[in-house]
């Protein structure tokens, strides 16, 4: 994935500063009001960042795969998480001390500018959602996620289902009456 930080290495570079975890569907990594004092890197899986919604419906800012980091605003001084972590599938982290991560950045060269990367490509995914949300009608929103859907998946697959569950979620689409 573009901007995310290279797996190859994740072993020999991650190993001695963290420990593997493993979450499963559903379960949540942090939520709301945790501590922020940790960082973390999905070695294989997917989690969905989510604020939650005054109206008791959450809104998912991203889901985030295989080399990408979250649980950053530990590094900035946040001392409480104020968004939800949730594992949509099988999910293998490391999970890090912010005080390890600090030092691994002070030895390792390149993954300073790697984060940032990393952090600069989740700004401008932020930014392209805020847009769509504010100025696209729902028929366009459903195509742009299609479409966004379609690239993090390597256009492999889609789940049709999936996606228009993600699009009910996230407020692309109504949700049907019960």
């Amino acid at each position: 994935m573009e901007g995310a930080i290279e797996a190859l290495d994740l072993d020999e570079v991650i190993r001695p500063y963290s420990r593997r975890a493993v979450y499963h569907e559903g379960e949540y990594v942090y939520l709301p009001g945790d501590p922020s004092d940790t960082l973390y890197l999905i070695i294989e899986g997917r989690v969905k960042l989510s604020y939650p919604g005054r109206n008791g419906r959450d809104l998912t800012l991203t889901v985030l795969g295989e080399g990408e980091l979250f649980g950053e605003m530990a590094l900035v001084g946040g001392e409480r998480r104020e968004l939800a972590a949730e594992v949509m599938e099988r999910t293998s982290i490391w999970v890090i001390d912010k005080q390890d991560f600090l030092r691994l950045l002070r030895e390792r060269e390149r993954l300073p500018l790697q984060v940032m990367e990393l952090f600069l490509l989740r700004l401008k995914r932020l930014e392209e959602r805020m847009m769509e949300l504010i100025l696209h009608d729902p028929l366009v929103k459903l195509s742009l996620l299609f479409t966004q859907t379609l690239q993090e998946d390597g256009g492999e697959s889609l789940d049709l289902r999936e996606l228009i569950r993600v699009a009910m979620a996230d407020g692309a689409i109504a949700t049907p009456p019960l």
